[in-house]
């Protein structure tokens, strides 16, 4: 536990003895797919410092739609910006993507490492700041790109994350539609034209990418 703890930029430079005095802290925990780490509204405490798996953030739209925000993998600190936040609340849901392995980290106890080591509160400092651009890029993909563009290049990130041409969507159409700025009738009509264009194959959350070159050209 104290090794997965050193792996990390923001406790990296931790004496021994601190470093050891914070994963005692810590709290272990584990989730399965689709269990919920923390709710949106909800008072923000701790972080989640992630082993092994994936979890994602996931809100709403102004007319209800759910919709997913940002997708956190090993040795990510889910929640971690709210911990330093004036009124403490927790903005979006976090779910649980696959079996998930981590640690709680208490507010208090990061509050205390930053004072005490400014070397990891520059570290999270960094860290906060690369959210922020991902979220602001992210932002310019659905300002700027076509529908089919934003599909495509989703398509071909869960196609990385899993390392198969076999995909299966962890999002439902309205979610997925939600998440990609667009309509899921849009979406839904998209899907169709490249299943008969032989792009892909497959029906609801299960889609096979047959030619995924054609998608990256698509994507770009």
């Amino acid at each position: 536990m104290v090794a997965l703890f050193r792996d990390q930029p923001f406790f990296r430079d931790l004496p021994d003895a601190d470093l050891a005095a914070l994963a005692g802290r810590a709290v272990a925990c584990r989730f399965p797919a689709g269990q919920t780490l923390y709710r949106e509204g909800e008072t923000a405490t701790r972080c989640l410092l992630i082993e092994s798996g994936y979890a994602c953030l996931r809100c709403h739209t102004e007319t209800g739609e759910e919709y997913v925000r940002n997708k956190f993998s090993a040795g990510s600190l889910v929640g971690l910006p709210v911990m330093f936040m004036a009124d403490r609340r927790y903005p979006a849901t976090a779910i649980a993507e696959t079996v998930l392995l981590g640690y709680w980290i208490d507010s208090q106890t990061l509050e205390s490492l930053c004072l005490t080591c400014p070397g990891a509160a520059l570290e999270i400092l960094r860290y906060t700041s690369d959210m922020l651009r991902s979220s602001l890029n992210a932002h310019h993909v659905l300002a700027t790109a076509h529908c089919p563009q934003r599909l495509a290049g989703y398509l071909l990130e869960q196609h990385r994350l899993c390392g198969s041409a076999t995909l299966a969507i962890p999002l439902k159409i309205g979610q997925l539609a939600a998440t990609l700025g667009m309509r899921s009738e849009t979406l839904s009509r998209i899907l169709a034209g490249w299943r008969r264009d032989g792009l892909i194959s497959g029906r609801g959350p299960q889609i096979t990418l047959l030619k995924p070159e054609d998608l990256q050209r698509l994507s770009t």
